[in-house]
């Protein structure tokens, strides 16, 4: 966090130098007191009682002035730390290994991203604020007691040790609690998120009851967590009081029982002046005594945040630029398992794409398929064999070349909450081609919904592109990888989900897409493989057959068997019709 804070050094700068002003000026304050009773009260004086007023004003003002510019600039600080800290955790966040959102939960970085970075300003502000003023307060105002009467200062300073007691035991229940409560938010924001996009499913099952209930649960645990470090949050400041006003309470016996007897010249100024610095001090003390919450908040806050910052970014150990590839695909001897999972997704894969075929890869539900495109990509590596791209290692291809080469449309389009136009263009830089947006749109069939949209291409569609059918957000990412312009195409179920007259479309899409391309298919309706240069079918991780649509048919092995059970039931469908 220190770190963080350097690079707002000038504001800090600034803010410290009028939060130390501002803690001068309430010394002064105490120590003008003195003369104030002495020469204005007890034994007037015309050039105090002249003065002595104006001067008062002038430290009013100057106090008032610091105290604004040193909170404002301590306030840009941490500011300025929460917007660069939250810009450096989502630039980590996006660059992760796949594994890692695999095995986190989206609303446990939006929680991280919005709440915990968030709790960082009480780090970087009010914490920095009070150990600034209130420590300069606290010291120029004790440094003035002894000056006035070390006697007395020295009964309240062996309250100290007693309060900072207090403060260390306060401070691992604060941490503790704060820990607990994130873990809380946590769950608001993911059930509020799938509350959101379940949406539907709840109106439908007639669930909204039982959703509110769950949340109600979550939201009860964070209140009780909440009002938990409130208790400890409350008890510090009376506790700190009650601790300071008995030293207040010896030091007004000792005076009025001792000291006023000896009716020293002055004694009554000093005294006044000790006992205003006395009931001063006790406001930055208490902060103090407040300040160790804060930072424990900060502190737990932070370290949620850096646990993200801190992790390694996705490996790139490729240096090789390839140009435009051919779009040649090998795989030899492929193996893989996931990170979280002992059990091998695949075995012993072989595969050849020439440039420019379409090969398919069928199999039953869990047999790896989507899995071979997220190794093509180098989402994840494989544990033994190669990948090769144009006969190169895709390991020493430059990540960010290899995965220029591709062009993904997956049975969920994924669209974001912008423009049509934005979402095709999507991934391309500063460059805009407009001649190249209208042949896509042509391509994919886009022109034929877009132009009843109210604002054509540049009408939003909302967010995961609610606005659109399931067909037109299909149609949008079909354009988006046209427009990308990849010499390898992959089409991870992209008809999987829609229904007849949907599918046609996209279908003729897509035809336009596979153009001169090589094409990786991945496909659960055989249908839609039948006219595939090669169909590989996977079972179990393993290819177990290949070949053209009529060999594999003839084969009457497993691709055949999935083939005839479809096709029966969509023959039945059609007649229940």
């Amino acid at each position: 966090m220190i770190g963080y804070v350097a690079g707002h050094k000038w504001a800090f700068f600034v803010a410290a130098l009028f939060l130390v002003i501002g803690a001068g000026v309430q010394t002064i304050s105490a120590w003008v007191i003195e003369p104030l009773v002495n020469d204005g009260l007890v034994d007037p004086k015309p050039d105090v009682i002249r003065w002595l007023p104006i001067f008062l004003g002038g430290l009013l003002c100057v106090q008032a002035i610091a105290n604004f510019v040193g909170n404002y600039a301590m306030a840009a600080v941490g500011r300025g730390v929460i917007a660069d800290l939250r810009r450096d955790l989502f630039a980590r966040m996006v660059v992760l290994p796949s594994a890692f959102y695999e095995q986190n939960s989206s609303s446990r970085l939006i929680s991280k991203l919005v709440y915990d970075v968030e709790q960082t300003a009480v780090a970087t502000t009010d914490t920095l604020t009070s150990l600034i003023k209130d420590s300069l307060s606290t010291m120029g105002l004790l440094s003035l007691m002894f000056y006035l009467d070390w006697r007395l200062t020295l009964i309240f300073i062996a309250f100290v040790p007693i309060i900072v007691v207090i403060m260390r035991l306060a401070s691992k229940r604060f941490r503790s609690t704060t820990q607990k409560i994130q873990d809380s938010v946590s769950g608001i924001t993911r059930l509020t998120r799938e509350a959101a996009d379940g949406q539907r499913l709840v109106k439908t099952y007639g669930a909204a009851a039982q959703v509110v209930n769950v949340f109600g649960e979550a939201n009860q645990q964070n209140y009780r967590r909440s009002m938990k470090r409130a208790r400890y949050s409350s008890a510090v400041v009376p506790v700190t009081t009650l601790i300071t006003g008995v030293p207040f309470v010896i030091i007004m016996y000792v005076y009025l029982n001792y000291l006023m007897v000896a009716q020293e010249e002055g004694l009554a100024g000093i005294f006044m002046s000790f006992v205003g610095a006395l009931v001063m001090v006790l406001s930055p003390i208490k902060r103090l005594g407040k300040v160790n919450e804060k930072i424990q908040i900060g502190i737990t806050s932070s370290m949620s945040a850096f646990e993200i910052i801190d992790m390694e970014a996705e490996q790139d150990t490729g240096t090789l630029t390839v140009g435009r590839a051919t779009g040649a695909i090998e795989l030899n001897n492929v193996n893989f398992a996931y990170p979280w999972n002992t059990e091998a997704v695949l075995h012993d894969i072989n595969l050849s794409i020439t440039p420019g075929k379409r090969v398919a890869v069928v199999g039953p539900s869990g047999s790896g398929k989507s899995t071979l495109t997220a190794l093509l990509l180098r989402l994840y590596l494989p544990d033994s064999g190669q990948i090769t791209l144009d006969g190169v290692d895709i390991k020493s291809i430059n990540l960010g070349e290899l995965r220029s080469q591709f062009a993904i449309v997956s049975q969920e389009a994924v669209l974001f909450d912008d423009t049509v136009r934005n979402n095709i263009v999507f991934g391309s830089g500063s460059e805009f081609n407009a001649k190249r947006l209208e042949e896509v749109l042509d391509a994919a069939h886009v022109n034929e919904f877009v132009t009843d949209l109210p604002e054509g291409v540049e009408t939003r569609v909302g967010e995961n592109g609610v606005r659109l059918s399931g067909g037109q957000r299909q149609r949008v990412a079909i354009a988006r990888a046209l427009y990308r312009d990849a010499p390898v195409l992959i089409l991870d179920e992209a008809t999987s989900a829609l229904d007849a007259l949907s599918e046609r479309y996209v279908q003729h899409a897509t035809e336009a897409l596979m153009k001169n391309r090589t094409s990786l298919v991945i496909a659960h309706r055989l249908s839609t493989v039948e006219s595939a240069d090669e169909i590989i079918v996977l079972a179990d991780g393993r290819m177990t057959e290949r070949g053209t649509h009529e060999v594999l048919l003839a084969k009457n092995g497993l691709y055949s068997e999935l083939y005839h059970a479809q096709a029966s039931r969509t023959a039945s469908g059609q007649a229940t019709s």
